[in-house]
């Protein structure tokens, strides 16, 4: 599959080379040139176990690239993640302002029906805003083209992030389309063969209290409670995205996972001058 990841931090950078190295196709983006020409180059900004190596053989063989160059990215990607910072604000609530930026990004270029995945550390709400963000931007080029947003936080130790994200315990997926919770157990396949670690969720999972929930009793129970609002594990009647109604035709659905690449991974230029507006 053909993946781009916005954020090439601790988060971003680790999801992006495990999904390489399982065979798929990413590009990672960062508005930062210097970072990326260093990535590029085999210099990588953090340590981490297993990574550095990982990292190089994966761009060596041209499943990784790294660029600025937000267009090509999200032209490349069937499913786009948003891995960026999500600082405290002021008052101690995070930041959303690079998310929604990404998000902004993200409906003024895509071109194709394409999922969204939240993977940066948010509060319930976030999956909203991020879908009002797209749509707003479709909106103002005059476009009506299918999409939906899915959670999918991160559990990652520092020291193990490697070893977590290639041998995760669990896959959480947060969505309210079946059509999307296909899309990611396809692209978390190769992490799920001896047991089926998915545990799906409505799209509003609270990831700020969600580790600490699913140590709850509450978490096996049938019940998951995201945030303040109990949601139930009905996998047998989803509801369906009114933003995925394209996708409910399975000849529409298989046609888009038999389109080629919008883009070249060797063409990447990195130089694109609209990449600052994955922030700003």
């Amino acid at each position: 599959m053909r993946v781009a990841i916005f954020g090439t931090g601790y988060v971003g950078l680790v999801t992006g080379t495990c999904l390489a190295d399982v065979g798929h196709q990413v590009v990672c983006v960062d508005i930062d040139q210097a970072k990326v020409d260093g990535l590029n180059r085999g210099i990588i900004p953090i340590y981490e176990p297993g990574l550095e190596p990982m990292v190089k053989a994966n761009h060596a063989a041209s499943r990784l690239v790294f660029t600025t160059d937000a267009a090509t990215a999200i032209g490349h990607g069937q499913v786009v993640f948003i891995a960026v910072g999500t600082p405290p604000d002021e008052d101690g609530s995070a930041d959303l302002q690079y998310v929604l930026a990404v998000a902004r990004t993200i409906g003024r270029y895509i071109s194709v029906p394409t999922v969204v995945v939240n993977k940066s550390t948010v509060p319930v709400g976030t999956a909203d805003k991020v879908r009002a963000a797209i749509a707003e931007e479709l909106a103002a080029r005059g476009a009506d083209i299918a999409f939906d947003v899915v959670s999918n936080p991160e559990f990652l130790k520092e020291g193990d992030a490697v070893a977590d994200c290639m041998r995760p315990d669990r896959i959480i997926i947060g969505a309210t389309s079946a059509e999307s919770v296909a899309v990611m157990r396809r692209l978390y396949a190769p992490f799920n063969r001896n047991h089926d670690r998915v545990v799906e969720m409505d799209v509003d999972v609270d990831m700020v209290m969600l580790p600490s929930l699913l140590g709850s009793p509450r978490a096996t129970d049938g019940f998951v409670r995201c945030g303040r609002v109990p949601v139930e594990l009905d996998r047998d009647e989803p509801q369906g995205s009114p933003a995925m109604r394209n996708w409910k035709q399975p000849e529409a659905e298989e046609a888009f996972w038999q389109s080629p690449p919008r883009s070249s991974l060797g063409g990447l230029s990195g130089n694109d001058s609209n990449a600052s507006n994955c922030f700003h």
